[in-house]
């Protein structure tokens, strides 16, 4: 049933999918299974945020998250702090969505995944540059670069590009001089200095 909730929700039918999952989801709360019962929950979630239902979204991320922090599963909450942040990214609520990806790489780094940590990094990036903080944006997206570079991982090209535009849009609004500089401190910054930027619009 997973599976095939996971095709309907790639061929568009997702009431097929949430029907398939919400029966999934019922199943494994009755069996008291709450690892099982969370990623149901969390693929409920994934489907409300494709049909852009970003409230339904949000609720059962919430909920996934809560039922994977009962059981101390790492690894869930770093997915669905992932999943929530790309929620609220989608949504334009772009201070839940930092606050929830730094959680994220935190998450990340704690279980040693250094691409969860890139992919963080990364989103963080956007949402800076969503924000007209471009020197933010630029570190960030530095930092996520010299990751994916030590671990031998580039970014697929849809990310690629998203970083692309992003840095395009920093270097028209940017000093040269600024640019650089805010590029080379990406490289060397120690990931807690990076959680610690500021990536909302100034007051």
């Amino acid at each position: 049933r997973s599976n095939m909730a996971g095709a309907a929700k790639g061929e568009g039918n997702f009431d097929l999918a949430r029907s398939l999952l919400e029966r999934i989801a019922a199943s494994f709360r009755a069996r008291g299974d709450i690892h099982r019962f969370a990623n149901a929950l969390n693929g409920l979630g994934d489907v409300a945020a494709a049909e852009g239902n970003h409230d339904s979204a949000r609720r059962y991320h919430h909920e996934s998250l809560d039922r994977y922090r009962e059981i101390d599963d790492r690894w869930g909450i770093a997915r669905v702090l992932a999943d929530l942040a790309s929620v609220d990214l989608q949504a334009g609520k772009y201070a839940e969505a930092g606050s929830a990806l730094k959680e994220a790489a935190q998450a990340f780094r704690d279980l040693g995944h250094q691409r969860g940590v890139a992919r963080q990094l990364e989103s963080l990036s956007w949402c800076a540059s969503r924000q007209s903080r471009d020197e933010a944006a630029v570190v960030l997206a530095s930092a996520a670069t010299a990751i994916r570079q030590r671990i031998g991982n580039p970014a697929k090209q849809a990310e690629r590009d998203s970083v692309e535009r992003l840095l395009a849009q920093a270097r028209a609004r940017l000093s040269p001089d600024a640019y650089a500089h805010a590029w080379k401190e990406g490289l060397t910054a120690t990931l807690d200095r990076l959680l610690r930027i500021d990536t909302a619009p100034s007051a």
